[in-house]
């Protein structure tokens, strides 16, 4: 989300967003370096991989290409996931897979351009945030009690504040003409508030709302991460950069880090609101204190809340226009 308060309300300075809408965001040939993309074939046969596969599982990129799951994989996971991928070619659920090497991982895939994107996000036995048990649900219970639209966005905020630990979560909707506007908001003591704000549409360029209208839920751990370079750079069926749309792990927008940096965030996520098909907010997550790494158990609750505040946003809506009917 590139909000920049400057101007209205903070002395952040503003980036020079002139390119920022011809910004090809879809194809950054990289990912963030806390987990492996891995381009598999027909034949689940590695034809791309990241370079973080060195560090996650021990295995240089180049030398990876051309590996079976069996090369790579125990014998457990290398026989599920060779039964569970060609089914449907995608993995919507996490899959606990665990490498040759013994070091376990949360992998989900899709599919594209010819090509299954499998994603691996090793598993930790650190202080990392995961999902405690019952606590969506009881978060998703106070969406529903909210009696009008401010109630239930101020319930959103506070719902993901709770479930994630962000600093600061914003809900930011848009007007007709893409301008945005901080709706709602919760934040940490001692943090400069930044409800009401407004902000130009260039702020989130044309591009990046349609990604957010694909991709419901938007991580970045750490702003100062350095990307992990895909090899070969281009799918290598098609010869062209590979499309990374859908992925978790894609890479992102230098112009957008920098503008997390002028805001001070450390690591950043979005969540989208999507309301008859169109977007109609964000769910904006911001970190100030360092870096925040959330489980995928975690993210996959924050997108659940998501597509639950879309749906009674839009009834709720439904309900004022019938109103208004009457």
């Amino acid at each position: 989300m590139n909000v920049s308060p400057d101007g209205r309300g903070a002395s952040e300075p503003r980036l020079d967003l002139t390119s920022c809408d011809r910004e090809p965001i879809h194809i950054p040939g990289s990912i963030q370096p806390h987990g492996v993309l891995l381009g598999l074939d027909s034949a689940l046969k590695v034809v791309q991989a990241s370079v973080s596969s060195r560090d996650h599982l021990g295995i240089e990129a180049k030398n990876i290409l051309g590996k079976k799951p069996s090369d790579w994989l125990d014998q457990a996971s290398a026989s599920a996931l060779t039964e569970i991928l060609p089914q449907g070619s995608s993995l919507d659920e996490p899959m606990r897979l665990v490498s040759a090497g013994g070091r376990a991982f949360d992998a989900v895939a899709h599919s594209g351009d010819g090509l299954v994107l499998l994603e691996l996000e090793p598993v930790k036995n650190d202080a990392q945030k995961h999902a405690a048990p019952g606590l969506p649900r009881r978060l998703m219970s106070r969406l529903f009690e909210a009696a009008d639209l401010q109630s239930l966005l101020e319930a959103a905020a506070g719902a993901v504040r709770e479930l994630t630990g962000f600093d600061r979560v914003m809900v930011y909707g848009f007007d007709v003409d893409w301008n945005g506007e901080v709706l709602a908001e919760r934040v940490t003591d001692g943090q400069t508030p930044y409800l009401g704000l407004r902000y130009p549409s260039s702020d989130i360029p044309s591009q990046a709302r349609a990604l957010y209208i694909r991709n419901w839920i938007r991580l970045i751990a750490n702003v100062d991460y350095t990307p992990s370079p895909l090899v070969p750079a281009a799918n290598p069926l098609t010869g062209k950069p590979t499309d990374l749309s859908f992925s978790t792990l894609r890479s992102v927008s230098p112009i957008h880090l920098e503008y997390l940096r002028n805001m001070h965030a450390q690591a950043s996520m979005s969540i989208s609101l999507i309301v008859g098909g169109r977007l109609w907010g964000l769910i904006a997550c911001h970190h100030h204190s360092g870096p925040l790494y959330l489980t995928l158990d975690v993210r996959q609750a924050c997108e659940l809340l998501g597509r639950l505040s879309s749906s009674l946003i839009g009834q709720l809506q439904t309900q004022a226009v019938m109103i208004q009917r009457e």
